[in-house]
């Protein structure tokens, strides 16, 4: 292990269809924290290829990929070999993910258990292009680090996070949440949040 690299990380993971981008952290007590390294496979499934880039910028040997490559679960295969191989003696502690959905239940990222992802694999329907392969990515580092914590950090948190849309609505409980579920939605796929008119979107986005 390189003197700069410490015992214990922190492993992020943003898997997609054919890419998996990746930063390790230090696990250290401080307001922030600064990536030990960053870096992405994409092309997976056609032309992979993988870049790295260390703390200040520098980038670091990787190795040449083979086109046999062709799934999400061999690119964090190959990760791991990666990781193992530039930070010897590196610990991993937790690991987070982004996940697209996470419904109108979930306001803050929270700790996976078989019961949340259950549930998040309900939702895959509203973001079937990411919300698989995010989850995918999930199992697989569950089968590698069998208990390690995994942390999923939702696209729609903003959303999700608020009573908001409850109140404003003055709608039954189901019928909000339907609602609030297919607005995260329509957010996501359109990257941003269109209420029919400016006071709507006042309204919606207003402190509680």
């Amino acid at each position: 292990m390189a003197s700069s690299t410490p015992a214990d990380v922190v492993l992020v993971l943003n898997a997609g269809s054919s890419s998996l981008k990746f930063a390790l952290y230090p696990c250290v007590v401080a307001r922030t924290w600064q990536a030990v390294c960053r870096g992405q496979i994409e092309g997976i499934g056609t032309t992979p290829r993988m870049s790295a880039k260390a703390a200040d910028g520098s980038t670091l040997p990787v190795p040449r990929l083979a086109s046999t490559l062709a799934d999400g679960r061999a690119a964090l295969a190959l990760l791991a070999q990666w990781l193992n191989e530039t930070f010897a003696g590196a610990r991993i502690v937790g690991v987070g993910h982004r996940v697209v959905h996470g419904g109108p239940d979930h306001g803050s990222p929270v700790v996976v258990t078989p019961a949340i992802l259950d549930e998040l694999r309900k939702l895959e329907p509203l973001a079937p292009l990411h919300q698989p392969y995010n989850l995918g990515a999930i199992d697989a580092v569950a089968l590698r680090l069998p208990g390690v914590p995994q942390v999923a950090c939702f696209d729609t948190v903003s959303i999700a996070a608020s009573r908001r849309l409850r109140n404003w609505c003055r709608c039954p409980p189901n019928c909000a949440k339907a609602a609030c579920s297919a607005m995260a939605s329509m957010a996501f796929r359109t990257n941003t949040l269109r209420p029919c008119c400016p006071t709507s979107r006042r309204q919606l986005l207003r402190d509680e």
